[in-house]
């Protein structure tokens, strides 16, 4: 932004730096900027008037939407670093080329509307093929058995398939894990950098199939 460059010359330049592309898996915000520019060039607007169109509208989202400039959506948290004293994580400009990587703002409660859409296919965002279609392992990663879908993180465990995304930047840590055949959702969000998550799902795990195994 400070360079006033566009969209598109983010885009080239940053795909310029990596060379060619190719099919192995490599994650990176990059990707998913890449695919943001072209959903934007096919629906012929702008990412976040798409996805807003598309998703926060349908699921009458009122708390949710993309922090931009002169947006009213901004988190209504301070981000911290861990250490002996908690202090606040300076923040960083945030960019609006990279609202498909980062730049939703939401809360707990009305991401998990958006999970239980997800989980139980719900037609008026996608078509039943196309929820299946994001689930299925496609790529190897280097996380061990976890294999990419689209966008989804998958494998699978006790519980049958598990899928998950996690995300973080300074002083913001968060994660959602899923398991689509028990209808189960987890969703984590801290505003501090050091956070045990995977562990706290563990935790949250056990008591919920505690509770499963005692009814």
């Amino acid at each position: 932004m400070s360079k006033q460059r566009s969209i598109n010359q983010y885009l080239q330049e940053s795909i310029d730096r990596h060379g060619e592309l190719d099919k192995s898996f490599k994650y990176a915000d990059l990707n998913f900027n890449v695919l943001g520019a072209v959903i934007a060039k096919v629906s012929g607007k702008s990412y976040p008037s798409h996805i807003s169109e598309r998703i926060i509208r349908p699921l009458k989202l009122t708390n949710t939407g993309f922090f931009q400039l002169g947006s009213s959506f901004k988190p209504d948290v301070e981000p911290h670093i861990n250490g002996l004293f908690l202090r606040k994580a300076s923040k960083r400009p945030f960019d609006p080329s990279y609202a498909p990587s980062e730049g939703l703002v939401t809360n707990v409660k009305e991401l998990l509307v958006w999970l239980n859409s997800t989980l139980s296919q719900n037609n008026s965002l996608l078509q039943t093929q196309t929820f299946q279609e994001m689930l299925i392992p496609r790529k190897s990663t280097d996380w061990g058995k976890t294999k990419m879908g689209l966008g989804w993180q998958v494998y699978s465990n006790k519980n049958g398939r598990v899928i998950q995304h996690a995300g973080s930047f300074q002083g913001v840590k968060a994660l959602l894990i899923a398991y689509p055949d028990i209808k189960r959702g987890i969703i984590i969000f801290s505003n501090a950098d050091e956070l045990p998550r995977w562990d706290i799902a563990s935790h949250i795990n056990q008591v919920l199939d505690s509770k499963t195994e005692e009814k």
